[in-house]
């Protein structure tokens, strides 16, 4: 064995530097995979909120009288914003 040890030694050490690379990629992969997700995840969220606060300000505007056009406007260009 101890002479075959020095060819397995260089055999390891130079499969390390593929070896490495190739699991750093796949770590990246998953990385930006799980990463994409939180982002959908976090836009869902947003749009979310921003549906339900227009639905408040919408039975506001049932409610209120007087400022209903400077609502409409500001409403409106949230809906612009949401697509």
């Amino acid at each position: 064995m101890f002479i075959f040890r020095r060819l397995f030694e260089k055999r390891f050490i130079r499969s390390v530097p593929r070896d490495a690379g190739k699991n750093l990629s796949r770590l990246a992969a998953q990385w930006e995979r799980r990463i994409n997700e939180a982002i959908e995840t976090m836009k869902k969220q947003a749009i979310t909120y921003v549906e339900e606060e227009l639905a408040t300000i919408e039975a506001l505007l049932s409610k209120t009288q007087g400022q209903t056009d400077d609502i409409r406007r500001f409403m409106a260009g949230l809906q612009k914003s949401l697509e």
